[in-house]
């Protein structure tokens, strides 16, 4: 983490961490990224199941979200099987910028 002064004199903490670093089979990498974003499709089923229970309200944001996660699922499906057709290996990098405001 590293703290940063703006200047109007606010300190911000920031940290970036990797999460996924490295070359993988294509079966490796569909099945870690299918993991991460179905935890994360999850994730806004039960936030939106939620808020339906507790407010009676549809939570729009998570119901977008939600679409956009299974595109890009769908998407990265299509990615793996044409890395497997035609025997390449899949190069998976990814991080989370954290920032605390």
């Amino acid at each position: 983490m590293t703290t940063i002064q703006d200047t109007k004199g606010t300190t911000t903490m920031q940290g970036k961490f990797d999460l996924i670093k490295g070359e993988y089979t294509p079966e490796e990498a569909l099945e870690i990224v299918t993991h991460v974003l179905l935890k994360k499709i999850n994730f806004h089923e039960m936030r939106g199941l939620s808020q339906q229970i507790r407010f009676g309200l549809k939570d729009d944001a998570s119901l977008q979200r939600i679409t956009e996660l299974k595109a890009s699922l769908e998407a990265f499906q299509e990615l793996a099987k044409e890395a497997k057709l035609s025997g390449k290996s899949v190069r998976l990098k990814s991080s989370i910028s954290v920032e605390l405001i």
